[in-house]
């Protein structure tokens, strides 16, 4: 039995809908109201599988109801405008609302009203499972992210006593040790070093998945600028020339955009042509009302073409360690970064020519009416009679 509230004021139209509801192959439980208020009344002590909400009501109209209403987490239930001078505005304006479909009274008839019924239904089933499934990826991160900073500190004690130890060696062996265990105890304490920072980069990626770092309108010319602050050394050692040029604001965590341009950054730095001058580049060659795009481009030794997919996997490398030093989760920290906030990255590269980092961006966050968790509109709400 599925439960209908019809707000319409209207004796002939509703007359009508009751007709097409018997006529329906599904079960039907009909409870009418003739206006806002008398509906807002209904649902304190009611709950609906579906609202079918006219337009222009004698208290006001429906899509102001169903702002509040959706507000007051109305999601699990499925709205369905009515109207008789219904219009493509106003049917964009349902929808962009959260009205789940729109139904002419025109075309009003058993066969449209069920499958308009049937598939508000459908799209409010698939969104709560879609909350639910964020809410259990969000439980799931966050006990990643613990058991990471656990295993951290447990990885890190021994580390860090081997350090100390080999220290220890170092000054008070010294003249005991030659040439060949000076080179031992030096490669002990660089691999001592690398574990460090590839317990330090892992539990950094973990902690990207958790929630409650707050979405705010982002300058990414200042996460740019924050992050050449940064490597500001390595550049002056470098003798690199950065160009930015006007990067558009989008919706997300500065920290992680910060991150992000400062893993690309460091990224060009270390694989820099060793026959020329080191330029970077960042750009946006794209921008739209929901989307940016931004480009970070360099001249270094490039992304043979085979293996511009696989860097941005989880310590994947492409060189060895004896050449170039890193742990293999930074690019992979872009494209988590990337994917937090909306967007994709990828990367192109011809020969030795350079490489050219691309990504997108959201600019807005979704709605978040969609989210609200469930509650019934409490008696405060209900407008007098």
């Amino acid at each position: 039995m599925i439960r209908c509230l019809i707000i319409e004021d209207n004796s002939f139209d509703r007359k009508v809908l009751r007709q097409a509801f018997k006529e329906c192959v599904q079960d039907f439980m009909l409870h009418e109201v003739a206006s806002i208020a008398e509906a807002e009344r209904a649902l304190i002590d009611q709950t609906f599988d579906c609202i079918l909400l006219d337009f222009r009501l004698p208290d006001g109209d429906g899509l102001s109801f169903a702002k509040r209403f959706l507000a007051e987490g109305g999601s699990e239930t499925a709205l369905i405008m009515l109207t008789a001078v219904g219009n493509e505005q106003l049917a964009r304006e349902a929808l962009q609302l959260g009205i789940l479909d729109y139904l002419p009274k025109q075309d009003l008839g058993p066969e449209s009203l069920e499958r308009s019924v049937s598939n508000a239904l459908a799209k409010v089933r698939l969104m709560r499972e879609r909350r639910e499934a964020l809410e259990e990826l969000q439980r799931s991160n966050e006990a990643l992210s613990r058991f990471a900073s656990v295993v951290a500190h447990d990885l890190k004690a021994p580390i860090r006593q081997m350090k100390a130890f080999s220290g220890f060696l170092g000054e008070d062996y010294q003249n005991a040790l030659d040439d060949d265990g000076q080179k031992l105890l030096r490669t002990i304490e660089r691999a001592a070093d690398r574990a460090f920072n590839l317990i330090d980069g892992m539990l950094a990626y973990a902690r990207l998945g958790r929630e409650g770092e707050a979405r705010l309108q982002v300058g990414l010319r200042s996460a740019v600028d924050d992050a050449i602050a940064n490597l500001a050394d390595q550049i002056g050692e470098t003798g690199a020339i950065t160009q930015i040029e006007d990067l558009p604001d989008v919706i997300g965590v500065k920290s992680q955009l910060m991150q992000l341009f400062q893993n690309l950054i460091s990224n060009a730095l270390k694989f820099r042509h060793p026959e020329r001058q080191l330029m970077i580049s960042i750009a946006c060659p794209r921008a739209d009302a929901n989307t940016v795009e931004i480009t970070v481009r360099d001249n270094g030794i490039g992304v043979p073409r085979e293996d511009q997919a696989r860097i941005f996997e989880m310590l994947e490398r492409l060189h060895s360690q004896d050449r170039y030093e890193g742990s293999g989760i930074g690019l992979a920290t872009c494209r988590r970064i990337v994917e937090n906030h909306g967007g994709r990255i990828w990367c192109r590269s011809e020969g030795d020519n350079g490489s050219s980092f691309n990504f997108t961006l959201e600019r807005e966050v979704a709605a978040p009416e969609m989210e609200q968790p469930v509650a019934r509109l409490d008696r405060s709400a209900v407008a007098p009679a």
